[in-house]
């Protein structure tokens, strides 16, 4: 159900912070299986493309390639997460 919701959610038009959540997640269980085809395998149904553009994503915060103990993919991928957290976040009002 959770692998469904992720290639729908990849699909997703009408919202980039949806598309790039579920992108952001995906990135993170790269991290965990460290293995690209298995990873695929469970995203059965996804587009070439967007395999494509995970692979890019893949290459870019540096989980293809990890080394043993995964830190530079984690930093980076901890980065996106507050970025997507800043865009979602709404501020404070005051008073509060």
């Amino acid at each position: 159900m959770l692998i469904f919701l992720f290639v729908q959610s990849l699909n997703d038009r009408s919202s980039l912070i949806v598309r790039e959540s579920a992108a952001a997640a995906i990135i993170a269980a790269q991290l965990v299986l460290r293995d690209e085809t298995h990873l695929f395998t469970l995203l059965e149904g996804l587009a070439d493309e967007k395999k494509n553009l995970l692979t890019y994503l893949f290459d870019k915060h540096g989980v293809r390639s990890l080394p043993a103990d995964g830190l530079n993919g984690m930093d980076k991928l901890e980065r996106e997460m507050r970025r997507l957290d800043t865009r979602t976040s709404t501020p404070l009002r005051g008073g509060l």
